[in-house]
């Protein structure tokens, strides 16, 4: 490819990085069925790499991303991981612990209802969605001070009722 177009391409591409609604479009594209899956794994990269550069802004930074955006990627990324193929599952889920650790539970309420409703699930991909998110929810408070740890208490006290009833029925 001829180099001055792709440095104009990747400019396009940083410049539309920090535009309203670039990563939900990121997200779509990310769980495409339709698309060929080069072009998902290139966007799945690509908005891994947003989310660990610009998810939570350093101290005296511009907020990088809108409170919209934010909320429309916590409200869809633990389907996306659901619905999509090993090699993005891997990207997204480096996604999952960005947000996870930046945002669980004061602005992602809504992850334990989720992981519940994916642990009552019989399909096997949804199974493995909520298993991961809880797994990735324990190591954020695994080295944590025991007043720090109540949200972790509250996801056990929700969580193990249904696992222990999957676990009798294997």
């Amino acid at each position: 490819a001829n180099p001055a177009e792709r440095k104009a391409g990747e400019e396009n591409l940083k410049q539309a990085s920090s535009s309203n609604g670039h990563l939900v479009a990121l997200l779509q594209v990310i769980v495409a069925p339709q698309l060929e899956l080069p072009i998902r794994q290139a966007a799945s990269i690509h908005f891994k790499q947003l989310l660990s550069k610009g998810w939570e802004p350093k101290e005296g930074d511009l907020l990088r991303f809108s409170p919209e955006d934010k909320k429309m990627v916590r409200d869809n990324l633990l389907e996306s991981i659901i619905q999509s193929p090993p090699l993005i599952r891997s990207q997204l889920g480096e996604c999952l612990k960005s947000v996870i650790y930046n945002d669980y539970p004061q602005q992602w309420p809504s992850l334990l209802p989720l992981i519940c409703q994916n642990l009552n699930s019989q399909e096997q991909p949804r199974l493995y969605g909520a298993l991961y998110a809880l797994r990735l929810v324990s190591n954020k408070y695994e080295f944590k001070d025991e007043e720090e740890r109540a949200p972790l208490l509250e996801m056990i006290q929700t969580t193990f009722p249904p696992l222990l009833q999957m676990f009798q029925h294997l």
